[in-house]
Order: structure tokens, then C-alpha cells, then sequence
């Protein structure tokens, strides 16, 4: 494949301008290898006997790790891997992954490293948008690839990250480690452009297809040169756990990066679990601690963690990637007399460029100063820089910044995107923030989780904390739904405790709860029971999929109108939507306006309605039957001649579909169990969900009540999920 067209990287005008204020930055070559500097130099050093990587029970040296990085990556040149060539890791945090990584860079390839928790259409989709050249997957991710394969749009070799074993010779796939031991165990290192593309991360948007994020050979050097340097303030006798993913920025520049540049070592852990953190610190002797602000909580949660485990090695401990909110900063800060200096980095920016570990004289709840290397300001909407405790966007430049691949495709999506992201060559980082007198920043939201309520701007994080607190409540999610008075108003998920149930008396209770604790613009407004709230692997809030719920309506389609009695013993009259309904529908699915057919064809239609229906809509045959309330209100739903209009708000998180022979056209998220019950009601014979193929988890849910994978729809990025009643 060789060279990367040039119109796959953002056109010069659009792209953030970088400033090198630190002298290492001035000192780098314009011709460099990150394996080289990262590694070689620390065995010329004289570190070859030094830990580089701790795992489990095992100790990989500076020497041993060179010699390994350098088999593989004869291996990888051995297979055709060139210069620029793209290669995908697939797999679980493993040593393996990181002598991947240094291989794929010391033959002047780009590594890629992917989530092992993608689906497969997400994984074809990483490997064609990537253009890979060759797939290292662990084995527990064979399966998947095996789905993905049939997608591919060209030729990919796979190779599995693991000994040999019957199950690879069964599915025909080669270990890399009797070819490592075959291959050469030098391998000179090939020097390439400090400006050239070094690193290709993917991140789901808001949209929820894999964004590529392009990082430079130089971006490599740079994070360990400012965060490495003066956040951490790492040595070589320093050892770093992080149980981020080798997919996640995060989890790359800790496990693959930054500490190799000062001969420090790695702890890598395959999964994060609470005590099993604790041990792998002990065990370990871990120096510094990089852990997402949620798995600190979970942290917390081990009974007698501080008496049980000896932490007495670790001198620093980080996070960010959420809030992480002064109560976890004290409660942690009281039992294991360790401050956390939280920070804040995004996959665009490559690392963390704002942090308290900087002065080392944090402020809990306060995300800290930028880190030497970077500038940051607070802007209005119109860009204007604004004061101490004034709100705002937050820009920042550096040796870093945002480069998404590819983006004049897909009608010129993430050009769109590489737009708005770049204001007057500053970084926009996509978050809402503030600074005090002193000059430490305060996060307020993510732009897109900022609730913006009568003309004020919320931060769903501190709702969250405060509604945690209730006796009642085991896990908490806030987003802004549409208001038309308000804007928007604040809506709490609510996962409960074992013991308490759910009822309009315990909603009344939480808002009322909330009331001394927080302003009263900031109150909860609605609160909703859920049974579990989408999360990453690292216990992260997927605010955008409680969003894309609150789009989802509940329909069922029907041939003939009827009258039902609802529960409070009214009448209403279901009938086939007509066209003049169009606005007070979209105004009851989505609250969003204005209305549009595009909107009807995307949030109300089955997604594979052909496009010619929404330009000519026969409403008689295929949009759903409805109710309209004595105040006009339309409202469709199988269930409410048994729950009435209020008891209909309740559930109504699902679709069912019916065409007009009744046989079953689509059903979407969460109360299964209930739209179950419905379609047989109705004679449904079968369950169609249509999920966004970045949502893995929901698709192991559905997996697991009996729903089995039909297709795939690149186009719409839908994963079809089928159930026989």
C-alpha cells in the first residue's frame, strides 16, 4: 500500500497551528523513529536489565522487549508491511500488545491500535477506513473478526497476538510467536519525518461512527516531553499502571509511551476490577497511578482496601476523562493519604494538557493548570476571551492537535468536523469550562452533555454526585432532554438499590432530596428508573446513548382504527397517522424542532424504509397508530388501553413494528421484556432491533435474551437483531 494519499489528512488551512515553547521540542530531528527513541536508546543507555514491562506474575526487560520488537517487526516486514503501510491491533492490554506496537513503529508503519470490546461491523470498518495491511488480534477476538472478514473491501493478513493452539489451527490463523522465533532479532530502525503521520487512534463521536484521529511521529515524543515530564515528573525507577485500554489515548500514551522515554516501567492489567487493581499495585510496586475518575469510586467501594493492600510505593495518583469531584478527591485523599491530581486530555489533543500534577498543589474538584508546553483559554460563543468564574469554551494549542483521517469522505463528514474543531488555529477541545483568580480551571461539561436551562449552563456531573447520594440510588446519569418553556430541562436516570422499587412517591423523594443540595435551576426536572446505564469498559457515562434514548419512541403499526379505554376509564380513538399529525409527532418522539421528514425516516421509520417513502408517504399503510389526549397531544403506543397516557411516558422506551400482514418490522432498546409481552399481544411473530453497531453492549444484551444477528447495514451502520416468538 506504501504511501498515504495526501487528501487523506485535513487540507493545511484547516488544520491547528503548533507552538514549541519547550526546549526538547526544538531539539528533536526532522528525520526520527518513535521505537528507536523510545526504546533502543534506553538499551544503549545501559537499562537492558531494567523492567520495562510488569504483567501478572511475569518481568519483561529494556533487552528482552527490544528483542521481541525486533523479531516482530521482521515478521511484519516479512509479510509485505511497508513504510506508511497501516496495522490493526485487536486486543486485550497484553505484552504482547506493546511489542506490536514498538514492531509496527520501527519498520515505519503506523499502528492502530482497536477496542477489543468492537463489534464486527465496527472492526471491518476500522480495517477498510484504515486501509490495514495486516490484522494482530488476540485469539478470544477470533470469532468476531471471522463476522467482519466478509466485510472487508480488500485483501488483510491476520495473524493472532498468542501462542499457537489447536483453536488457531482450526480456524486457520498463524501465531506470531514461532514466526518471532524464526525471525531475525535485529532490525534497524526506519528514520521517518517528525511531521509525517506516526499513530491512527478511532473514537466514536456523537454519531456514533469511528472517528480516525491522526497523530505525528513527533506527537509521540511530545506528550512524554511535557505530561511525562512535568506532570508525572517520571524517572527511571518509576512504574506506571494504567488499566486503560491500548485502544483508548489514554490507555496508549501510559501503557505504550510516555513512560519509555524516561526507561520507567509499565503495569498492565488484561481488565480492570477493583481488587484485582489493588493487587497489581502491590504486586507491582506501582509509582504512579493513572486511573479514570469511576474506577477510583469503584476503588473505594473494597471494604478495607487501605488496611488490606500495601500502597505504600505509589507516590502520584491521576485521572481524568471525567469528572472526578472533590467528595472522590477527599474520600480517597482520607483513606489512603494520597491526593488524586485530576487532569483533563482528549484523543484529539493525544494526551492530558491540563492537569493539577503540574504544581502539585491541587484543588479538589478542579481540573489544574496547563501543562508546560501548552496555552489554554475561555471563550464566549462569539470567541471572545472571558474573566476569572465566567464560563466557557475552552481552546488550547500545542505540539498536539487535531487531525482527523480521511475526512473528505462520507460527503466530507469529519472535514466538517476538522472545521469546527479548529477556531483561529486553537484546539476547540469540546468542553465547557472556567478559571479562577488563580489560574486553575474548572470543568463544567462536555459541550454536548452542557444543559442549557432558563439561560443558565449546567455540568450534569455535579447532579450525578448529589443524586448518588440518595440511600436509594446504586447509579446515576443526567442529560438535558428539550423543553419548549426552558429549553431544556435536567432528566436523571436512575439505577436502584436491591430493595426499593420503583414509584412516582420515589421520584417525588430524589428531586426533593436534591433540593438544599444543589441550586434550584439545577434540580432535576425528571427522573426516570432504569436497570443499568451504558458505560465503557472503564465505567465511563455514555451520556450520548441516554440522549439517542430519548429520541427513541415507542410505535406500533396498525391497519384499522379502534377505540380504547385507558386506564383511568377514558376513551380515545386510534387511527392511522395522517400527514397533518407530522409535528405533534416528532414533537412527542423527540421533543425537537423543527420537525422533518428526514427526522420521520431516521427516529420513527424502520431504517430500512426506502427513501421514496418519506417523499411520498402513504400514512395509511406504515406509520403508527396514535392516540390524541383531550389537549391534543399525540401519542402512540401498544399499552396504553392498559397503563393510560402517564403510565405510557413510563415505559416508553422501546419500538415495535408491525407491518400489515403482522409479522414484526423492527423493536429498539430497553424494556424487552415489555415489548415482548406486546408483540404476542398483537400476534407479532417476530422481533427485528435495529442497534447502532458501535453499541457492543447492547448487542451482547439482546444476544443473551434469545436475539440472534441477521445482517449488517453499512449504510445506515445498523446491526439487525432477530428473535422467533
Amino acid at each position: 500500500m506504501g504511501r498515504i494519499p495526501s487528501d487523506w489528512l485535513p487540507p493545511e488551512e484547516l488544520r491547528p497551528s503548533r507552538i514549541h515553547l519547550l526546549e526538547e521540542f526544538r531539539g528533536y530531528p526532522d528525520r526520527l523513529n518513535p521505537a528507536q527513541e523510545l526504546l533502543d536508546r534506553n538499551v544503549e543507555a545501559g537499562r537492558g536489565s531494567r523492567p520495562a514491562i510488569f504483567f501478572q506474575d511475569k518481568v519483561i526487560t529494556y533487552s528482552a522487549l527490544q528483542e521481541q520488537v525486533n523479531r516482530l517487526g521482521n515478521v511484519l516486514r516479512s509479510r509485505g508491511v511497508e513504510e506508511e503501510d497501516r496495522v490493526v491491533i485487536l486486543s486485550p492490554n497484553q505484552p504482547l500488545s506493546v511489542v506490536a506496537n514498538f514492531a509496527i513503529m520501527k519498520i515505519g508503519a503506523i499502528p492502530i491500535p482497536a477496542s477489543p470490546l468492537l463489534s464486527p461491523p465496527e472492526i471491518a470498518w476500522v480495517v477498510n477506513n484504515g486501509a490495514a495491511r495486516v490484522l494482530l488480534v488476540h485469539p478470544a477476538m477470533l470469532p468476531l473478526v471471522g463476522k467482519a472478514r466478509g466485510e472487508f473491501d480488500h485483501e488483510v493478513e491476520v495473524l493472532a497476538l498468542a501462542p499457537p493452539s489447536p483453536d488457531l489451527a482450526e480456524q486457520g490463523v498463524e501465531s506470531v510467536v514461532p514466526l518471532m522465533e524464526r525471525a531475525d532479532s535485529r532490525l534497524d530502525p526506519v528514520l521517518r519525518e517528525k511531521g509525517s503521520v506516526g499513530v491512527l487512534l478511532y473514537t466514536s463521536g456523537t454519531t456514533g461512527k469511528p472517528k480516525g484521529v491522526v497523530h505525528l511521529v513527533e506527537e509521540t515524543l511530545a506528550i512524554a516531553d511535557t505530561f511525562g515530564k512535568h506532570g508525572w515528573k517520571l524517572t527511571e525507577r518509576d512504574v506506571v499502571f494504567s488499566p486503560a485500554p491500548l485502544a483508548f489515548a489514554a490507555g496508549y500514551g501510559a501503557m505504550a509511551i510516555i513512560p519509555f522515554r524516561f526507561g520507567a516501567a509499565v503495569s498492565i492489567m488484561p481488565r480492570f476490577e477493583p481488587e484485582a487493581a489493588f493487587e497489581t499495585i502491590q504486586n507491582h510496586k506501582a509509582t504512579v497511578l493513572t486511573i479514570l475518575p469511576t474506577s477510583y469510586r469503584k476503588m473505594l467501594q473494597v471494604p478495607e482496601a487501605e488496611r488490606k493492600y500495601d500502597l505504600s510505593s505509589v507516590r502520584m495518583c491521576t485521572g481524568g476523562g471525567e469528572a472526578l469531584t472533590a467528595e472522590t478527591f477527599h474520600q480517597w485523599h482520607e483513606r489512603f493519604g494520597l491526593p488524586i491530581y485530576e487532569g483533563l486530555g482528549t484523543t484529539e489533543m493525544f494526551y492530558v494538557f491540563v492537569s493539577n500534577a503540574v504544581t502539585e498543589k491541587p484543588k479538589a474538584g478542579s481540573i489544574g493548570t496547563p501543562v508546560p508546553g501548552y496555552e489554554v483559554k475561555v471563550v464566549d460563543e462569539e470567541g471572545n476571551e472571558v474573566g476569572p468564574g465566567q464560563i466557557g469554551r475552552m481552546l488550547a494549542r500545542g505540539p498536539t492537535g487535531v487531525l482527523y483521517w480521511r475526512p473528505k469522505e462520507e460527503q466530507g463528514r469529519l472535514l466538517a468536523s476538522q472545521r469546527q474543531m479548529v477556531v483561529d488555529g486553537w484546539n476547540a477541545a469540546g468542553d465547557y469550562i472556567y478559571a479562577d483568580d488563580d489560574g486553575y480551571l474548572w470543568f463544567v461539561a462536555r459541550e454536548d452533555d452542557l444543559i442549557k436551562s432558563s439561560g443558565y449552563r449546567i455540568g450534569p456531573d455535579e447532579i450525578e454526585m448529589v443524586v448518588s447520594k440518595h440511600p436509594a440510588v446504586a447509579d446515576v446519569g443526567v442529560i438535558g432532554v428539550p423543553d419548549p418553556v426552558r429549553g431544556q430541562n435536567t432528566k436523571a436516570f436512575v439505577v436502584l438499590k436491591e430493595g426499593f422499587t420503583a414509584s412516582a412517591a420515589l421520584k417525588q423523594e430524589i428531586i426533593a432530596f436534591c433540593r438544599d443540595k444543589i441550586a434550584v435551576y439545577k434540580l432535576p426536572r425528571e427522573v426516570e428508573f432504569v436497570d443499568e446505564l451504558p458505560r465503557t469498559v472503564t465505567g465511563k457515562l455514555l451520556r450520548r446513548v441516554l440522549r439517542a434514548r430519548e429520541q427513541e419512541r415507542y410505535v406500533v403499526f396498525a391497519r384499522f382504527p379502534k377505540e380504547v379505554t385507558l386506564r383511568d376509564g377514558s376513551r380515545v380513538t386510534l387511527r392511522p397517522l395522517v400527514k397533518e399529525d407530522a409535528e405533534s409527532l416528532v414533537r412527542l418522539f423527540s421533543r425537537a424542532q423543527p420537525s422533518d421528514l428526514r427526522f420521520l425516516r431516521d427516529n420513527v421509520l424502520d431504517p430500512r424504509v426506502p427513501r421514496r417513502w418519506c417523499e411520498e408517504i402513504d400514512y395509511s399503510r406504515v406509520l403508527p397508530i396514535v392516540a390524541e389526549t383531550p389537549q391534543g397531544e399525540i401519542v402512540a403506543d401498544a399499552s396504553i388501553h392498559r397503563r393510560g397516557i402517564e403510565g405510557l411516558r413510563e415505559v416508553a422506551k422501546y419500538r415495535v413494528f408491525v407491518d400489515p400482514s403482522w409479522r414484526g418490522k423492527g423493536l429498539s432498546t430497553a424494556l424487552l421484556s415489555e415489548a415482548e409481552e406486546v408483540a404476542r399481544a398483537l400476534g407479532v411473530r417476530k422481533l427485528v432491533m435495529e442497534i447502532f453497531a458501535d453499541e457492543g453492549w447492547l448487542i451482547r444484551k439482546v444476544q443473551e435474551r434469545g436475539f440472534r444477528q441477521e445482517a449488517v447495514s453499512p449504510v445506515f451502520q445498523t446491526v439487525t437483531m432477530v428473535k422467533e416468538l
